[in-house]
Order: structure tokens, then sequence, then C-alpha cells
């Protein structure tokens, strides 16, 4: 089982920068907001990660790997 906590979203950013970007928004929504936690089964196959929420928060994820 994952936890999933959120997706930010990071438009051109990538590496350090965007991991930054990623904890900072997800910090600040947490002190402002609240997140709700979710339950996700990961699943890894040669195509890439799906993570699949069963309260539908977000239902899917696929990520591709390289």
């Amino acid at each position: 089982m994952v936890v999933y906590i959120n997706t930010v979203p990071v438009e051109s950013l990538t590496g350090p920068a965007a991991i930054e970007r990623a904890v900072n928004v997800t910090f600040d929504t947490l002190k402002s907001v609240g997140l709700t936690t979710t339950l996700a089964h990961f699943k890894l196959s040669s195509q890439g990660i799906t993570i699949t929420d069963n309260k539908h928060r977000f239902l899917r994820r696929h990520c591709c790997l390289f």
C-alpha cells in the first residue's frame, strides 16, 4: 500500500526545483486547509507505475518509466 498525500503541478520545473515546489505547496496546503491522505494500491510493471485509489479521490494515476 501507498499513502497518497497530494498532487502538485510543477509546470516545466525538473529535478530539485520541482521537488522543492511540490514540498512547499503541500506543506502550505497542510497549514491552511489540511490534507486528506488516501490509501492506494501501487503497481510496478515494465510499462510504468500505476497508483489506484479505492476511495476514488483521484481514481488512477499512471507514470511511465524512462
